[in-house]
């Protein structure tokens, strides 16, 4: 008993070699993306937030800034202009 071959095995891989070969191609198309402006705005939120937990509590600065004033003054609370002006500024921070 014998089997006619229609095709051979080696014509199918030789014509999805040529396929293959032919249909590659090299294009200019970049990628990209874009970022909507209410994903911006959340980023900048979250870096402020971070930026904020990452401060420390106690300013040193002004910390030192009330310790000269007392040296050199040392009735400085007893000044009733001194006292406002700080409530003041309180106030401001916290508004």
């Amino acid at each position: 008993m014998s089997i006619n071959k229609i095709n051979s095995v080696n014509g199918v891989n030789e014509y999805a070699k040529m396929n293959s070969a032919s249909q590659t191609r090299k294009t200019d198309i970049t990628d990209s993306i874009s970022i909507s402006n209410e994903a911006l705005s959340r980023s900048e939120q979250k870096r402020i937030i971070e930026m904020i937990k990452a401060a420390p509590d106690v300013r040193a600065d002004r910390i030192a800034e009330v310790k000269a004033k007392l040296a050199a003054n040392p009735n400085y609370f007893d000044d009733v202009t001194a006292v406002s002006e700080t409530a003041d500024k309180l106030m401001n921070d916290l508004m």
